[in-house]
């Protein structure tokens, strides 16, 4: 019975999608503050297949946060050619320590990650951890306004037992500036370049460049090669 009701939810939840569209994306505010730091996070890199290419940074300002549809433009490029432009966001949603855009999820018994390939990879989002028995897991998704629905779409599916917003755990007190950082993530794959794709390609390798452009003038680069 109780799978009858997840399964009805679920076509209701896909009806009003239809009806209402489909995560109708708010504005986003593009701002240029100046900013401490800027760097690749090889924390949270995953080099292709399943590609994910990770950037964190710091406001300068120790006061001041991102609101939520504020975003900060930086440029990723690629030696063997790629160009795309990645949308740094606060890190984190208040309260708490939330990650914005990874999402963790655990599997009802008999069922694995893998049978979400499909749904995960149009949100779209891809898989930053599997956990060995394949019955959980996190996935990045690339636009935090995707967040909600996807959300809202897997917690219906009954195949799925939890899924929500990973937090961030410290083995210590948090940073003090945990308000002020920043995060950006876009797909990475190994192929040819086709900048402006929002798909950062290239080859085992190539060097990836990261660069902001600083309120003075200054520029702050970062870079990293393609494993």
């Amino acid at each position: 019975m109780r799978s009858l009701i997840r399964v009805a939810a679920c076509i209701l939840y896909c009806a009003c999608l239809a009806r209402c569209g489909n995560n109708p994306l708010g504005p986003t505010d593009l701002v240029e503050p100046r900013l401490a730091s800027l760097s690749f996070e090889t924390f949270h890199i995953v080099w292709p297949e399943q590609g994910i290419l990770a950037v964190g940074g710091a406001l300068a300002d120790s006061t001041s946060r991102l609101d939520a549809d504020e975003r900060i433009a930086i440029e990723v490029t690629v030696a063997s050619g790629d160009s795309e432009e990645l949308l740094l966001e606060s890190m984190l949603d208040p309260p708490g320590h939330t990650v914005r855009t990874l999402v963790s999820i655990t599997m009802r018994s008999t069922h694995t990650v893998d049978e979400l390939s499909a749904v995960v990879a149009q949100i779209p989002a891809r898989w930053w951890l599997i956990c060995p028995t394949r019955t959980c897991g996190a996935f990045r998704i690339f636009d935090s306004r995707q967040v909600a629905s996807a959300i809202g779409g897997l917690s219906y599916d009954p195949r799925v037992e939890f899924v929500e917003r990973d937090v961030l755990g410290f083995a210590g007190d948090p940073p003090r500036n945990l308000l002020q950082l920043l995060f950006a993530a876009a797909p990475m794959d190994y192929g040819p370049a086709h900048p402006g794709d929002g798909i950062v390609q290239g080859q085992k390798g190539d060097l990836i460049e990261v660069r902001y452009t600083q309120p003075d003038g200054s520029v702050l680069i970062d870079s990293i090669v393609m494993q």
